[in-house]
């Protein structure tokens, strides 16, 4: 499933969540059915809301380390159509496109045969840096896709438009998170809603991000994440 958080125009300020399925977003209360609404009469937030942590790998777990992270503002973190300022100092900004793996469970010092039940689901997260750093808001969404509908198996074809030209392409295989999950887990316990990161994907752009740009960030089976630089 494609989980989501959303808004209808009609209503902006009460926050609704649902399921996507084939262009139309399916209300949800609980377990029961709230109603179905087009596309056009609605606006995604971010999939999930304010996490307890947010957690970026650096360096994978290796020989049974725990391989290197740091954390950044969870606060800060912005959905779809989100509007990125360019720092007034700090040099010129690029960005990191991650696979992130959101925490279903509480657990600690997760093991292989328990970690599979410490996965919520996947999404998209784009984390932007400086010369002077990376606390700079990231980008997350659009949806929560539930585990049973990844593919870590196959190479999935991902693209990086702006302003509606593709600016770059790649095929790369994602990695299920496990490990990560696990490396983590002995570092503190892991909290639901936490966000754990690997490393940044292969179309990381390294091009710099100025003002007025229109992004969209796609990954297959994962959807479309777009934004703007200001």
């Amino acid at each position: 499933m494609k989980l989501c958080r959303f808004v209808l125009h009609e209503s902006p300020d009460v926050v609704r969540s649902g399921i996507f399925h084939e262009s139309r977003v399916y209300e949800t209360q609980g377990a029961s059915a709230a109603g179905i609404h087009d596309l056009t009469k609605l606006s995604f937030y971010a999939p999930m809301g304010t996490a307890p942590s947010i957690r970026l790998f650096d360096a994978l777990p290796e020989g049974g380390d725990r391989g290197k992270f740091h954390y950044i503002n969870p606060a800060e973190a912005q959905g779809p159509l989100a509007q990125v300022e360019v720092p007034v100092v700090g040099g010129k900004l690029f960005l990191n496109l991650r696979l992130a793996c959101v925490v279903a469970e509480r657990g600690e010092q997760l093991d292989d045969e328990d970690v599979a039940s410490a996965v919520l689901g996947y999404t998209i997260l784009i984390n932007f840096y400086t010369e002077a750093g990376d606390d700079i808001p990231v980008v997350v969404g659009p949806f929560l896709v539930t585990p049973e509908e990844m593919d870590f198996v196959k190479d999935h074809y991902m693209t990086i438009h702006v302003n509606g030209v593709l600016e770059a392409q790649a095929e790369e295989k994602l990695a299920s998170s496990h490990e990560l999950l696990i490396a983590a887990s002995k570092s503190l316990p892991l909290q639901p809603g936490d966000i754990i990161c690997g490393l940044p994907l292969s179309l990381s752009a390294h091009r710099e991000l100025i003002p007025g740009q229109r992004l969209s960030v796609h990954i297959e089976g994962l959807d479309t994440l777009a934004f703007s630089i200001v």
